[in-house]
This record gives C-alpha cells, structure tokens and sequence, in this order.
C-alpha cells in the first residue's frame, strides 16, 4: 500500500505511511465499541498533538538540511513517529551534526515557547494539557537523543567519531552495536509494554540498514577508486526519526 499524500511544506511532501492507519483504526474501533464519539474526538485530539509535534521536529531535520545545501525528499507520519527522508549526499559530519541537532532543537524551543502558560494557567484542565505538552517534548528530546541509531543522537555520536577518527564505517559500527545494546534493554521491558518489542525490532532493524548502506558504499568507492575513479562517500538513506 503507498503512502497518502495529505500536502506539501516549502515543496516538500508530507504523508501518512499506511502503518500510521492502524492508530486511526484502533481509535474508530475503540469508539464504536464505547459508542462515544466524545471518545473519538479525544483520541484523535490526542493523536494530533503527538504527531503534530513529532512532524514539527521532522521539519527542524528538513530545514536545516536544506541550509546546509542537502535535499530532503520527503515528511513522513506512521506508526512510531516521523521520519524526514534525506537525499543520499557526501558524507560530511560537521552537516550530519547540525541536521540531527536540529530535530531535537525545535522540541525545546516549543518547550520554552509554552512553558510561559504554566503561569498563565496555574490550575485546571489548561494547566494539566500545558504540562503534559511540556513533559512529551521533554521526553522526545531524551529519547532522541540516545547515542545510538537510528535516533539522532546516535547520528551525532557519529559525526563526533568520524571527525575524530575519520573513518565512516567504524563509527557507524560503532552506534550499530549500541543500538543493538539499547533494543535488547527495551526487549526487558516487554513484560510491562508490549510495544517495547516493536520499538526494539525497529532499532535493531534500521540501525542494521544503516550499518550495510554504509559498508557497501564505503567497498564500491575502494573498488572505484583502485579503477582511478574520484568519489565521495554518500552519507546514510537520509531517514532521520524521532520515534522515530
């Protein structure tokens, strides 16, 4: 099943991975089975606030990609998050940095942004929402920041080992084996949260792609260039994610 295109931001598509129509399935079905449709309006309220806020950090990637004269394919929504899909381009960290850094940045400036509300509404249901908004971009900044890939921080632990050991391929093995590390620490966690499992195998799975990218690349430039052929390393398939 494709994606659905619902717009378009600067020229750059968004969609909706067809994943992220489980969540509206399981919302429609939730709501018949109460028969609410205050429940539905809710959850989707809900929903459009995460997602939301997780599509904003997907634009931060985006926009600073382009500053730094990269091309951003795409926006994607699913299941655990957002995606900004980044063109394949020469690998270079100090730019890989400032675009991992840019996700998380606009999280903490919608933090600083809203944290004056708290004042404004000192009790209530407005107090309560401010808090809770407050608290999810606290908590997608730590989570993204884990120096481990697929997520951002491991993306800048990379930048950071390439720049001082100047090879690609290690540091990217480097953050592979530490994602590997981080999945099997949230496979524990399964017995509590069962969708711990599913966060798992997608680390596992894209900090795996990344890892083989990268090493195929790295072997064709070598093979290019013992034929005398000038190359550049591509970074990765360009999917920075927050959950993502």
């Amino acid at each position: 099943m494709k994606s659905i295109k619902i717009g378009s931001i600067s020229g750059i598509p968004v969609e909706l991975r067809p994943s992220f129509l489980i969540i509206l399935a399981l919302i429609l079905i939730q709501s018949l089975s109460a028969g609410s449709w205050e429940f539905f309006i809710g959850a989707m309220s809900f929903v459009s606030v995460i997602w939301g806020t997780v599509f904003l950090h997907e634009i931060g990637h985006c926009w600073m990609a382009r500053r730094v004269g990269w091309k951003c394919n795409a926006i994607g929504i699913w299941l655990l998050g957002g995606v900004a899909e980044i063109g394949l381009n020469p690998f270079e960290p100090k730019k890989e940095l400032k675009v991992a850094l840019a996700g998380p940045a606009v999280n903490v400036l919608l933090f600083f942004l809203f944290w004056p509300l708290l004042l404004v509404f000192q009790k209530g249901a407005m107090h309560e929402l401010t808090l809770w908004f407050l608290q999810f971009n606290v908590l997608l900044v730590l989570f993204n920041m884990i120096p481990a890939l697929p997520m951002d921080g491991g993306r800048v632990l990379r930048s950071w080992l390439t720049m001082w050991n100047g090879d690609t391929v290690l540091s990217t093995c480097f953050c592979k084996n530490l994602a590997y590390v981080l999945a099997v620490f949230m496979a524990a966690f399964a017995f509590y949260n069962p969708f711990m499992i599913l966060i798992a195998l997608f680390i596992i799975f894209a900090a795996t792609h990344e890892y083989n990218h990268i090493a195929r690349v790295d072997y064709i430039m070598k093979e290019a260039k013992a034929q005398g052929y000038e190359c550049e390393l591509p970074t990765h398939d360009g999917i920075f994610n927050p959950r993502d």
